[in-house]
């Protein structure tokens, strides 16, 4: 290779390459926001609060938790979900519920955020909206299981507290309304 030259970095290394992958895969997180990444809308039966009580408190079994509410309504419906998430990652289609659907739109609207945010514009010659991280990525792992890990072993540990606060974070911008957790709208 020239020295003028830049060898192409691998797949793998590109998170935004990972974000395609995901949308592929989820496409619920695209429609469900009808395609100006807001926030997933809430079917009827899945509608969930913000609390304003700090994300320890959820973890104490305070209702009140910052996240609490979603955990609860999304309780019934993890196995469900998993076991979907598991099947298109393994290049199956499987039957899915209105509500998992929203759930699989948040998880994969919440991990395309986060992903989003690993990376930063760059300037190089010849090539437009060039990204870059510092973050390694897992070259051993196949996209499908580094998406299946995202989706739900990350999940778990950081997706909810972060859905919650994005999601009031487009209450605040006004781009999603105060009230679309209640059962009224």
């Amino acid at each position: 290779m020239d020295k003028g030259e830049r060898k192409q970095p691998d797949e793998c290394k590109c998170w935004w390459r990972l974000e395609e992958k995901i949308a592929d895969a989820f496409p619920e997180a695209y429609w469900s926001s009808k395609g100006k990444g807001a926030f997933p809308h809430a079917p009827p039966g899945v509608k969930w609060n913000i609390g304003k009580l700090p994300t320890y408190e959820t973890m104490l079994g305070n209702p009140n938790g910052f996240e609490a509410d979603l955990l609860r309504i999304e309780k019934p419906l993890v196995s469900e979900i998993e076991t979907v998430i598991r099947a298109r990652c393994s290049g199956r289609s499987v039957p899915t519920s209105t509500e998992v659907q929203y759930w699989l739109a948040v998880r994969a609207y919440v991990v395309l955020w986060y992903v989003g945010r690993l990376e930063i514009a760059r300037e190089v010659p010849g090539s437009e909206g060039a990204t870059e991280t510092i973050i390694p990525f897992p070259d051993a792992l196949p996209w499908p299981r580094i998406i299946e890990w995202l989706l739900i072993d990350w999940w778990k540990e950081n997706g909810p507290w972060i859905a919650a606060l994005l999601r009031l974070e487009k209450m605040h911008t006004g781009l999603e309304p105060e009230n679309s957790g209640d059962d009224g709208d």
